[in-house]
């Protein structure tokens, strides 16, 4: 947990006392691979911070999974908008590795926010930061090349190739597995 909370603290300051009420409420869950952290059509009821691991949320469509966002360690791991929201998933969290995570629930976050007005601060900026990180892969989406998406998710994420499927990382850039391939080999 103290992983998560100085990830947190690069955010603003948190006291003591709001440290202990984290360290109260604070789950600590592990997921194996391949288990479900998330359905669609369920409720995000938890925001959790990854100690160690690595998740993937996508949706279906035509029949096919189509990858939205990775989460690695000191990440949060959440459906974001199910969770603001408190309505149903539109997409589903799925361990790519085994996985540690912390985890509040929704009303517990309120609570904290309540009593630790300063925790509100750290909350938006990392909403905003989300916001920016799923505003920059849509963007890459729609003005990127193929090619162009995949250099720059090897720039910012190196280490991807070899803790992630071929089939999720072409789905996430919007392309197919064999057209994934093809680039790789350029």
């Amino acid at each position: 947990m103290n992983t998560v909370i100085e990830r947190l603290q690069e955010y603003g300051s948190i006291t003591e006392k709001a440290y202990a009420a984290i360290s109260q409420i604070v789950a600590h869950k592990q997921y194996k691979k391949g288990d479900f952290i998330l359905r669609e059509d369920k409720v995000c009821q938890h925001i959790g911070f990854i100690e160690k691991g690595m998740t993937r949320n996508f949706y279906y469509k035509d029949g096919k999974d189509i990858t939205t966002t990775f989460a690695y360690e000191e990440d949060p791991c959440l459906s974001m908008y199910s969770f603001i929201s408190q309505k149903p998933s539109l997409e589903s969290i799925e361990a790519l590795e085994d996985c540690v995570i912390w985890s509040i629930s929704y009303q517990q976050l309120q609570d904290l926010y309540q009593r630790f007005p300063s925790l509100n601060l750290i909350g938006r900026l990392l909403t905003e930061e989300y916001y920016i990180m799923l505003e920059d892969h849509t963007r890459a989406l729609k003005h990127l090349s193929s090619k162009e998406r995949y250099v720059q998710l090897m720039e910012d994420y190196p280490d991807i190739i070899q803790r992630v499927p071929l089939t999720h990382i072409a789905s996430y850039l919007g392309m197919t597995k064999e057209n994934l391939s093809r680039i790789r080999r350029i």
